[in-house]
């Protein structure tokens, strides 16, 4: 009986267990979600996306936004890259301007939750020949692997000032969300866009050209930087790794 009653505490144990990692793992990032959406854009009808360009792994996309004379580009790409590596590049701040096209420069402001990935930070953006521009971007994750994805927003926030350098000229807006979809263990599907208010002195032609190259050329940085040994080998005991083999053994991803 004694060694009975043993055994049936140790599988109640073990099974309260299950369930309180499963509610932890659907509700990871609940705290830190601005809202409760599972697109990219937050509101889609904004958008009439047009096929620009494919290739063998990404689909170039851009939009007319209505009243600014700039357009909205996206890229979605499947890429042969862990889900978890990615999220680790992408929390990466400082090493951005190795990585994203026209990114000159970037600066961590401030921390606000730093186990769900909240956080603010300073983006230089360089222009050709033209003035340079910067913003201060908030950045909050969503997290649900329960249902496969990852929800990176980005977007430029007044409430926090930071101007180091005076010669930049601020952006009026700036918004850059990523999504991250589940394929399988080796893959994973990145969807991102820009919708970029740039200001004065940039002719719209000419920035609508630098717009509409910048996601494709990113995904081609992001890709290099997934080969590096500092994400292949650091992801795996980040939080992103932790959930997503959290997610695997609970039978969410497979």
């Amino acid at each position: 009986m004694t060694t009975n009653f043993r055994f049936n505490n140790a599988r109640l144990l073990l099974s309260i267990g299950f369930q309180i990692s499963a509610l932890l793992l659907v509700g990871a990032s609940a705290a830190c979600a601005q809202n409760n959406r599972e697109t990219l854009e937050a509101d889609p009808s904004k958008y009439q996306w047009k096929l620009d360009s494919t290739d063998d792994l990404c689909k170039s996309y851009s939009s007319d936004v209505a009243g600014k004379p700039y357009v909205a580009a996206k890229i979605i790409c499947n890429m042969p890259i862990r889900m978890e590596v990615i999220g680790m590049i992408l929390r990466d701040i400082d090493n951005y301007p190795n990585w994203m096209s026209g990114c000159q420069e970037t600066r961590m402001v401030k921390v606000e939750d730093a186990a769900n990935d909240t956080f603010v930070f300073w983006w230089h953006h360089h222009i050709p020949v033209l003035q340079d521009r910067d913003t201060v971007l908030r950045v909050t994750t969503t997290m649900n692997l329960a249902r496969g994805f990852e929800l990176v927003d980005v977007r430029s926030t007044d409430d926090t000032k930071f101007n180091p350098d005076a010669s930049l000229v601020r952006m009026p807006s700036a918004w850059s969300p990523f999504k991250l979809e589940w394929i399988d263990r080796e893959h994973t599907r990145v969807s991102w866009m820009i919708d970029l208010n740039v200001g004065d002195g940039v002719p719209p032609p000419i920035a609508n050209a630098i717009i509409k190259k910048i996601p494709s050329k990113s995904m081609a940085g992001l890709a290099r930087m997934a080969t590096e040994k500092k994400y292949l080998e650091g992801a795996k005991t980040t939080r992103y790794g932790n959930l997503v083999d959290e997610a695997i053994k609970l039978g969410y991803l497979r």
